[in-house]
């Protein structure tokens, strides 16, 4: 059986580490650093189109 890492937010199941999902209801599993580094991942995608287009038109 896998190491438990935590318990499920929506249903208080357990969840095993580095599980994406809860394999009872399906809820997304605690955020970790994963979740951080996409946001800043998505933060430079919206914002380099925005500065092309800001010096296309200088």
């Amino acid at each position: 059986m896998a190491r438990l890492e935590s318990a499920c937010q929506n249903c208080s199941a357990p969840v095993a580490a580095g599980a994406v999902f809860c394999e009872k209801c399906g809820a997304p599993a605690a955020s970790g650093p994963q979740d951080k580094q996409s946001a800043g991942i998505n933060i430079l995608s919206f914002l380099i189109p925005l500065i092309g287009i800001g010096l296309f038109f200088v």
